[in-house]
């Protein structure tokens, strides 16, 4: 079992790694799988999170409970390598074990930000690491992005018939923003089949990770909702 240095940078919504309200240095024991193959990057994440008490200190700087890990390789002249697959994981991974070089761990958080022109919530991840001036969009010049496949449309209404009978709505009036800033036409949410709560389908995702978002999501809204209750009272 390898023992890896790792530095976390605690960074506000909008701004860039090298724009941080914290810094962390922890070390971490980092196993392999059983079969000697290398970490899956999910597997990482959960690893630094539990171990390195990044949650802990995400709530200490007000970045909230929902966070946003982006990982990386940081070499001696300050290099990063991004880790963003299991097969950058990897590759970038040998020289973190050596002690060569460490895991460096971006920290943003997740904002749920509440449209009161739309029945929808919109959850946005902001911030980049080399972060550059993003010219302002506006919807009319705002890029296209691909819809989903057909493939992706059949995985997600399959997960979501589990979920109180949730639906996939499209709604041309929805717009989403990528991690770079950019607006983007995104005609797609998540509608709850419980509270009828509409969330923007995660725009950068797969189909596990847009059902782990909705779920989080629906989570927060409920937390919201009873929050505004106890101080109506």
């Amino acid at each position: 079992m390898s023992i890896i240095s790792c530095v976390a940078l605690f960074c506000k919504a909008g701004k860039g790694g090298k724009d941080f309200s914290r810094k962390e240095k922890f070390r971490v024991e980092c196993p392999k799988n059983e079969d000697g193959t290398e970490i899956k990057l999910k597997d990482l994440k959960e690893l630094i999170c539990q171990f390195g008490g990044i949650c802990t200190v995400a709530r200490d700087v007000g970045l909230g409970e929902e966070l946003d890990l982006r990982i990386g390789r940081l070499d001696s002249r300050c290099d990063r390598y991004s880790m963003n697959t299991d097969a950058q994981v990897r590759l970038e991974m040998p020289r973190i074990r050596e002690g060569i070089d460490k895991l460096q761990v971006l920290v943003y958080p997740v904002e749920l930000i509440f449209s009161p022109k739309k029945a929808h919530i919109v959850i946005e991840v902001s911030g980049e690491y080399n972060s550059s001036q993003v010219k302002k969009q506006t919807p009319s010049t705002a890029k296209r992005s691909k819809s989903l496949s057909d493939k992706e449309k059949r995985e997600l209404e399959e997960e979501l018939k589990k979920l109180k009978e949730s639906k996939l709505i499209e709604d041309q009036s929805v717009m989403a923003r990528t991690r770079t800033g950019a607006r983007v036409h995104w005609p797609w949410r998540i509608e709850c089949g419980q509270c009828h709560v509409g969330l923007l389908l995660r725009y950068d995702a797969n189909t596990s990770g847009r059902i782990r978002r909705f779920r989080n999501g629906i989570s927060l809204f409920k937390i919201f909702i009873l929050t505004r209750a106890i101080s109506d009272c």
